[in-house]
């Protein structure tokens, strides 16, 4: 059985034996829907290549604190898988957001195709703004911060600002060697 696995803000800088505080929202998860009690080993990610395994020590309502057991810094992949993901019905983006983030990929960037069906189901504020295509990205990146919990990834992806219809695979810029999909 693979431990539970847990997002906090940062682990740079944490060594072996340091105990490491999480709080909110993840603490609370962990605490009150997982039933994690001292004494059981979990896992830490911050989503930027640092990955722990530790003991819990101590637990509140919204406090879980951790002891380091081991410290791994796991490089980002290479090549850098980017998706550009058009703008699906549903909840269905928010599902491709959570399987990109399971596999590895490094970047996710959402598309308004022309004929997309989502973008005409976008709150009124966006769709009266013209040219604002952020609010998807803000959406899906609410998604992968969740997601990143629950995959064996130690990098989480980055979510670019979306690409209106009339825009090109071209005019996503890379940042280092690359492999789009």
């Amino acid at each position: 059985m693979t431990l539970p696995v847990h997002w906090v803000e940062s682990l740079a800088g944490v060594r072996r034996g340091d105990p490491v505080e999480v709080t909110g929202d993840e603490a609370h998860h962990a605490v009150a829907v997982r039933r994690i009690r001292p004494g059981e080993a979990v896992v830490l990610t911050d989503g930027r290549g640092h990955r722990l395994a530790g003991t819990v020590t101590e637990t509140g309502k919204r406090r879980l604190v951790v002891t380091v057991d081991d410290v791994q810094a796991v490089p980002e992949p290479t090549p850098e898988v980017t998706v550009v993901q058009a703008l699906p019905k549903g909840d269905r983006g928010e599902l491709a957001v959570e399987l990109l983030t399971e596999i590895g990929a490094g970047r996710v960037v959402p598309w308004a195709a022309a004929r997309s069906v989502a973008v005409a189901v976008w709150p009124a504020a966006v769709r009266t703004c013209t040219h604002t295509w952020s609010a998807p990205a803000s959406w899906w990146a609410r998604t992968r911060s969740a997601a990143v919990a629950s995959s064996p990834q130690a990098n989480r992806p980055s979510i670019s600002r979306s690409l209106p219809p009339s825009a090109r695979s071209s005019s996503v810029k890379p940042r280092r060697r690359k492999l789009f999909v």
